[in-house]
This record gives structure tokens, C-alpha cells and sequence, in this order.
């Protein structure tokens, strides 16, 4: 087995590793995790038990200014999920997030006003 100065470490991209910075930095990763912790069962545990590894794989990585794209003070932003019909816009410091299905709900109403004038 190599020494431990040898051995390489796997690497993140920054914008895998930004948002850990900022939620770190932010105290709210230990929050969160104090937080899930509380949900007693089989799924929110199972789904806790890579926390360790992906934490120590995050902080080995240098440090990143990367930002997600909703973050305040980031540019405008669009995304959109076509097959579970969903929308996140980001104007400025407002955000929407919505259901295609809720669009398609208002649409003939938005039709008939529109017929109408």
C-alpha cells in the first residue's frame, strides 16, 4: 500500500464543490444534516450513509467561488424539465418556480380573457 502523501485523491469540479463551500461557510450543512437526522427509518438513514465519504472527498477539494444559479447575485437564469413538467426562472433576485401542469390549467382562462378584449 502507497504512503498517504501518494495516494490521489479523486477530484470535483467547482461547481460541485462551490455550493459545499458556501453551505459550509453558511452553517448549513451540519443543520441539515441535524435536521434528517430526526427522520427515524430505513430510507432517511440508507440515503445518510455516503454522507462521510462525500464530505471528506468536498473538503479535500481547493477552495471554489462557484455558485448555483439561483443564488443571489448571480445572472438571470432559466431551467426547465420537460418530462415532470417543471420551471425555475431566476430575474434579477426574483424567483419562480412552477408546474407545467398549473400553466396548463390557466391557460384557456388566459385564452378566453385574451378572446374577449
Amino acid at each position: 500500500m502507497p504512503p498517504p502523501s501518494t495516494v490521489r485523491r479523486p477530484r470535483c469540479h467547482p461547481v460541485e464543490s462551490g455550493p459545499f463551500n458556501r453551505s459550509i461557510s453558511d452553517n448549513q450543512f451540519f443543520a441539515i444534516l441535524q435536521t434528517q437526522m430526526k427522520n427515524l427509518g430505513l430510507r432517511p438513514t440508507a440515503g445518510m450513509l455516503g454522507i462521510p465519504d462525500q464530505y471528506d472527498l468536498l473538503k479535500s477539494q481547493p477552495a471554489s467561488t462557484a455558485r448555483l444559479p439561483m443564488t443571489p447575485g448571480q445572472p438571470d437564469f432559466a431551467w426547465a424539465d420537460e418530462e415532470d413538467g417543471v420551471l425555475a426562472v431566476k430575474h434579477g433576485e426574483d424567483i419562480f418556480y412552477g408546474l407545467a401542469i398549473l400553466a396548463r390549467a390557466h391557460r384557456p382562462l388566459i385564452s378566453w380573457r385574451g378572446f374577449m378584449k
